[in-house]
């Protein structure tokens, strides 16, 4: 009888102690650039990515991660339950840790030694897409602008210049992906006084939503004299669940379509003018499908506008 009563009593300690104390499930992760993410994830045998050990975690655990620079992006796929049940990450102590990135992240708060606390938006791990554009061009070097004496705009600005500069005007970055398609316009010959309906597709095909800044641009071929490369004539802003289409539209009245000559007068021409829609200026974009472009020709008598 004592050796049952015995062991009884011992089973009944064991499970209280589980039931009191959750966190004797919890485990701990650790992460070394000498590991590799096939690791178990053990001091002895650790993983190589941060991005790993967050993908394994669950309410509870601790991720201790090891000297070094770690070059990656992370994004949980768990948060924590409440404040007694985090999933914590820390840098092992007295070792120096480094996770390098383009946001610098700053307000800090030491909640006690060793731990520290930081709010930070959710665009920061890419769940929205702010979708920001530069408004000016930003240029490789010197070297590509004309001479400071050169009054003239060849070379300057997005409308005249024809080398690559480091970021166009117009540019931006995104956590997503845009497709453009089916470009329309209300008419395919133009008289130089009629107004002209623009009407394109843009589908969301990647991992988030998010918004998007849809640029119109217009060119013109064969002039008498030297006009803008490119210029913009209407942007919007839409914003796109994932896999979400919509139909975008724009209105070009003549003036949109009008040049300027040597002696300073506004005129409206007959010719080709190609049009562009998409997430950037025509000319630098890498991927075809954030572009569409089509022409539309232009047709009637030269006449000076006001």
């Amino acid at each position: 009888m004592k050796k049952t009563t015995w062991k009884l009593s011992i089973s009944i300690v064991l499970v209280l102690v589980s039931c009191m104390n959750p966190m004797l499930s919890a485990k701990e992760y650790h992460v070394s650039k000498t590991g590799s993410n096939s690791n178990s994830g053990s001091e002895t045998e650790p993983l190589l990515t941060i991005s790993k050990a967050a993908k394994l975690a669950t309410p509870g655990d601790t991720i201790t991660v090891h000297e070094g620079i770690y070059r990656e992006w992370v994004k949980p796929i768990r948060g924590g339950e409440s404040d007694t049940k985090r999933i914590v990450y820390r840098a092992a102590p007295g070792e120096k840790v480094e996770i390098k990135g383009s946001e610098v992240i700053t307000g800090w708060e030491e909640l006690m030694d060793g731990v520290w606390k930081v709010t930070i938006p959710n665009t920061f791990f890419g769940d929205y897409n702010p979708a920001g554009r530069l408004p000016v061009t930003f240029y490789k070097s010197i070297e590509q602008l004309p001479d400071f004496r050169n009054y003239s705009m060849e070379g300057r600005t997005y409308r005249y210049f024809r080398d690559t500069p480091l970021y166009s005007f117009g540019f931006g970055l995104s956590y997503t992906k845009f497709r453009y398609s089916n470009l329309k316009f209300s008419k395919g010959n133009l008289d130089v006084s009629e107004t002209l309906e623009v009407e394109a597709e843009i589908e969301n095909i990647g991992e988030y939503r998010g918004d998007e800044v849809v640029q119109l641009y217009v060119s013109r071929k064969n002039t008498r004299f030297r006009v803008p490369i490119r210029e913009l004539k209407g942007f919007t802003r839409v914003f796109l669940k994932k896999g979400q289409k919509k139909k975008i539209s724009f209105k070009l009245i003549p003036k949109d379509f009008s040049v300027v000559n040597l002696d300073g007068e506004r005129l409206l021409e007959p010719g080709i003018i190609t049009i562009s829609i998409g997430g950037c200026q025509p000319g630098y974009n890498l991927d075809k499908e954030g572009l569409v472009m089509k022409d539309v020709s232009i047709i009637g008598k030269a006449k000076h506008l006001e």
